[in-house]
């Protein structure tokens, strides 16, 4: 835990945290609040909101803390050219999925963080990440390594939308089309993503 601190100090001081004077800033929070309330929780761990700055990959993480850290760049994305109704659909799927992987104690290592932040979100940082997880499985097979993550993966997203069901979101904003685009595909494109899913039909 005493490491997860020094990530979360090392976030604010590089990046800074989202201020208050954002337009979206307490939406966000009133957001994670309602589904936070309809997510299963552990009884340890209270889940707590932190949405960086200046980060150029839109990307969501949780903490073994509990610690959900969202980038600016992926709140803003939610927002994009859809109405506001949409927009909180999809941010609440985002947090309903991180929420699932802490109910389900399982987290993304702050080594996989340090290996985006090293090597971008490209090739090279899914290869690093996929490294580093299969270190923690003491395994070198890397093709069971990316089955296993996008079994939890694919867990997370179901249970991410259930929960933004029940916080009282739109379930079809999330995987419909709008504007040409399906969020759901766009979303599942970022680094998380990358690394777990390896086909189409997702």
């Amino acid at each position: 835990l005493s490491e997860q601190k020094e990530l979360i100090d090392w976030l604010r001081s590089i990046y800074g945290e989202l201020p208050s004077s954002h337009p979206l800033f307490q939406r966000s929070r009133d957001i994670f609040e309602r589904v936070l309330t309809a997510a299963d929780k552990r009884a340890a761990r209270l889940p707590e909101l932190m949405i960086i700055q200046e980060a150029k990959d839109p990307w969501a993480m949780c903490l073994e803390n509990g610690t959900v850290i969202l980038t600016q760049k992926a709140l803003e994305i939610c927002y994009r050219d859809v109405d506001e109704p949409t927009g909180s659909a999809r941010l609440a799927f985002i947090f309903g999925h991180e929420l699932a992987h802490l109910a389900k104690d399982d987290f993304w290592e702050w080594k996989a963080f340090e290996m985006v932040k090293k090597h971008g979100s490209g090739q090279r940082g899914i290869q690093a990440i996929l490294n580093i997880l299969a270190e923690s499985e003491k395994t070198e097979d890397l093709d069971h390594v990316r089955e296993t993550r996008k079994k939890k993966e694919i867990q997370a997203d179901e249970y991410g939308l259930l929960y933004a069901v029940m916080a009282g979101y739109d379930p079809k904003a999330i995987v419909d089309d709008a504007n040409g685009e399906n969020f759901f595909q766009e979303w599942v494109d970022q680094i998380t993503g990358k690394v777990a899913y390896t086909d189409d039909d997702h």
